[in-house]
C-alpha cells in the first residue's frame, strides 16, 4: 500500500501481479474505493487457494471479473478526480487575476478622479 501515487511503482491506483496487490490509498484524498477492492481481491485470492472455481456457490471468475471492472473504473475516476484539480487551480488562479484586474481599474479610476479635481474650480 502507498499514501499517494507519486511514492507507487506502478501508475495504477489498484495493481494485480499474480497473488500479489498494489495499491494506493491516497491520505490527502481519500477514497476508500481502491482499499476496499484490493480488500475483496485478497478474499477472492484466499477463497480460490482453498476452493475449486465454483465451490459452495461462489463463482470466482465472476468476482475477477467483477475486481477487473472495478479496477478500470477507479483508474476512469482517477483521470477525472485530477482533471478537476487542476480545473480547480486554474478556477483559482483566474479568480486571484481577475481581483488584480479588478484593483487596477479601481486605482485608474481614482487617479482618473483625482486628475479631474486638481483640474476643477474650487467650489
Amino acid at each position: 500500500m502507498f499514501a499517494s501515487a507519486e511514492h507507487c511503482p506502478v501508475s495504477q491506483l489498484l495493481a494485480i501481479f499474480s497473488n500479489k496487490v498494489v495499491v494506493v490509498y491516497d491520505k490527502s484524498d481519500p477514497d476508500p474505493s481502491a482499499l476496499a477492492l484490493a480488500c475483496a481481491w485478497a478474499r477472492a485470492v484466499a477463497i480460490a487457494a482453498s476452493r475449486s472455481t465454483t465451490a459452495d456457490g461462489v463463482d470466482l471468475d465472476r468476482i475477477r471479473t467483477a475486481i477487473e471492472s472495478a479496477r478500470d473504473a477507479l483508474a476512469r475516476a482517477a483521470v477525472i478526480r485530477r482533471a478537476h484539480t487542476g480545473a480547480a487551480r486554474k478556477i483559482a488562479e483566474a479568480t486571484d487575476a481577475l481581483s488584480a484586474l479588478t484593483s487596477e481599474v479601481a486605482d485608474a479610476l481614482v487617479a482618473v478622479e483625482a486628475a479631474l479635481a486638481a483640474g476643477s474650480p474650487a467650489s
